[in-house]
């Protein structure tokens, strides 16, 4: 049994004297057992021979030197030898201190009204070790921690027992971690640093030992700083152990509850740049993809980089990877890449080409790319990056040559136009006339009959006429587009190639 918290004792008797329906047993109770708890009635119950025990009351009274708890009997009938007494007792708490053995004792009586009529005694009748007290309440911050980092935590303690001063703490840490540093060692409780006896601390490879000089009352709150370095690789690791003995007792300890998590992956720089086949860096373009990358840990001979690529962008898969990695890549999904890397000679710096990839159809800073580094299937390291595009692709039209063009004429002007990048809803034209080319007809509103809706501008000035059209997408064949304006007038000094 657990030193401190509150149990539940059951007390068996077999009676070997016949006691009347109103008896009473005394129950005696170690000094150090602790009944603030207590309940009086409502703490007792029992049977006889295995049927509900009728108990008029119950209540206990207390002294430096002895506790006894009174149990009123209140059956119909006498009970009568060789009856089996079971008396379930709750609330109790149990030692602060770990001492064997306790003794418990008994006595009968067979009316309580008669203060003689004692039946039989037994007052060494048992004795109960109570065991160590295992708490569950050690914690470790913070609660999680990035991989090969050195990082200052702290673990902290609240104790369930009462624990006198002079004992020694005992931390015993992982093997995985390393680079342990306690100097001097700074112990808090309640947030209050204490006096520590620096000269009983010690520090083995993986275990650290010190004094504490003062009473810790229940509750309180223990705590530790130190620095430590985690280990290369993404996991949770065997338990952080604690616990607080002298030379005659171990009063509470924390065994195989606390682990070690490591679930941060060590941030790795990426950056991305295109090259340019083809001299071509344009929006909606295919290219071949540098690679930067720069590492903050030892990373392995082999190991594997994952980057998952956005929406905005696509993979051929036609040309692979170029520089410290195997050749061939592996799609994992339809936005992930598995490349092999090759790390012959520790390096923190990789760069690599990748492709071919097909640029965002939008300039500016595209969407992000995620990469991460492993080991097998411990995940080393992360990073993001995105591409940059400068360039608009260029759309190439001409007008058509089904219709007749001369000056001041008001005729429908139709042309095509070739889209590098497909369009999608939302998208729209800004068509562009000079006014040596095309105006709105007096008293005319424009129309496209080939666009979903069209009009002009607020960007329009004296000598630009700007048309902002919607096209239809599901109109669209391939990547080409007519689009047919009626409502301009062309200048009379219009000139036609």
């Amino acid at each position: 049994m657990s030193a401190v918290i509150s149990s539940s004792y059951t007390f068996s008797l077999l009676l070997s004297q016949n006691i009347s329906s109103q008896g009473m047993v005394y129950l005696y109770l170690p000094v150090g057992l602790d009944l603030s708890g207590f309940q009086n009635r409502s703490s007792c119950s029992g049977t006889k021979n295995a049927i509900s025990l009728s108990i008029a009351n119950c209540n206990f009274s207390a002294t430096s030197s002895s506790i006894i708890i009174y149990v009123y009997l209140s059956e119909t009938v006498a009970i009568s030898s060789g009856t089996n007494l079971s008396l379930l007792i709750t609330n109790i708490n149990n030692p602060r201190t770990v001492f064997t053995p306790y003794t418990f004792g008994v006595a009968t009586y067979y009316n309580l009204n008669l203060a003689l009529s004692m039946v039989e005694y037994n007052l060494a009748a048992a004795s109960i070790s109570y065991t160590t007290y295992s708490s569950f309440n050690l914690n470790i911050s913070p609660s999680s921690f990035y991989v090969y980092n050195s990082a200052s935590s702290t673990v902290s303690y609240k104790n369930q027992v009462f624990i006198p001063a002079g004992v020694v703490f005992t931390y015993i840490f992982p093997s995985a971690i390393s680079g342990l540093t306690f100097n001097p060692v700074l112990v808090y409780a309640n947030s209050s640093l204490q006096s520590v006896n620096q000269s009983s601390a010690s520090q083995a490879t993986q275990t650290l030992t010190f004094q504490y000089n003062s009473d810790i009352p229940i509750g309180t709150n223990i705590s530790i700083s130190f620095i430590l370095k985690t280990p290369a690789n993404m996991g949770t690791y065997n338990y952080i152990n604690l616990t607080i003995s002298n030379a005659d007792n171990i009063y509470e300890q924390c065994v195989g509850y606390l682990q070690l998590s490591v679930t941060l992956a060590s941030p790795i720089n990426f950056s991305i740049e295109m090259t340019g086949i083809s001299s071509n860096q344009s929006t909606g373009a295919l290219d071949i993809y540098q690679f930067t990358m720069i590492t903050f840990i030892p990373h392995p001979s082999n190991f594997n980089l994952l980057i998952s690529f956005p929406s905005d962008t696509s993979y051929s898969n036609g040309y692979n990877c170029n520089g410290p990695c195997n050749a061939t890549t592996n799609m994992v999904n339809g936005s992930t890449i598995s490349v092999a890397m090759l790390n012959p000679n520790a390096s923190t710096t990789f760069i690599f080409k990748l492709g071919y990839f097909t640029n965002p159809r939008n300039i500016g800073q595209g969407m992000t790319w995620n990469m991460s580094t492993y080991s097998g299937e411990s995940q080393i390291g992360s990073g993001s990056a995105a591409v940059n595009i400068q360039l608009a692709s260029q759309l190439s039209g001409s007008l058509s040559l089904n219709y007749n063009y001369y000056r001041g004429n008001t005729n429908i002007v139709v042309f095509y136009v070739t889209l590098f990048n497909k369009l999608k809803n939302g998208d729209y034209f800004l068509i562009q006339f000079g006014s040596d080319t095309y105006t709105v007809r007096p008293s005319t509103s424009i129309s496209c009959t080939t666009l979903s809706s069209c009009s002009v501008t607020n960007q329009s000035t004296a000598n630009v006429l700007v048309v902002l059209g919607y096209p239809t997408i599901n109109q669209i064949s391939m990547q080409q587009l007519t689009i047919v304006i009626d409502g301009l007038i062309s200048s009379a000094s219009t000139q036609y190639n």
